[in-house]
């Protein structure tokens, strides 16, 4: 899953892995969402990002939809693997959330990640509009791969290129390997 992330040429994807653990991200998703990749590599957690970041909700504009989405592959995890100490106390952490007790008393469990329209509001380059489609690893059914490819419309496709340009020029700046 790793190199088909690797391979994709410039759009935003993220590997997640058991808990909405994420695994790795290409650069164009760690510039959509610098503050969750500012986290050491250990802590970053689309679920508990979502639920206690302020940026979170300002720049994720469906961000019900999304966390919805998060906390039912958090409950599918937890289904699969009951006795895992990690899924526990993530589980217990997020229940000081409010947000995160009421969409978990609603059971939703995602049978898979959804294939949805997401809008962010990046501060630099704008709005975009993405489709997300998500693959399963057919090796490990706790990984997958979410592709964000952006909308086709012209404001998404110019701010993409913008974040693309600002990917390339954080790769090849002085001092970077």
């Amino acid at each position: 899953m790793l190199r088909l992330m690797k391979s994709l040429d410039g759009l935003p994807a993220i590997l997640f892995g058991r808990r909405t653990d994420i695994i790795a991200a290409t650069p164009t998703v760690r510039l959509l969402f610098p503050e969750c990749y500012a986290l050491p590599a250990g802590e970053r957690n689309a679920a508990r990002w979502m639920l206690t970041s302020r940026q979170a909700r300002e720049i994720c504009l469906n961000w019900e939809e999304a966390v919805t989405g998060a906390v039912g592959m958090l409950r599918l995890h937890a289904g699969r693997h009951p006795d895992d100490p990690r899924t526990s106390g993530l589980l217990q952490e997020l229940g000081e959330s409010p947000d995160f007790t009421q969409i978990w008393d609603e059971c939703h469990v995602a049978a898979r990640m959804v294939r949805e329209w997401k809008t962010v509001e990046h501060p630099v380059v704008g709005r975009i509009r993405f489709h997300a489609e998500a693959v399963a690893s057919p090796d490990d059914p706790d990984q997958v791969l979410q592709v964000f490819m952006p909308a086709s419309d012209a404001a998404s496709e110019s701010a993409m290129r913008e974040l693309r340009r600002l990917a390339e020029a954080e790769r090849t700046a002085p001092g970077r390997r």
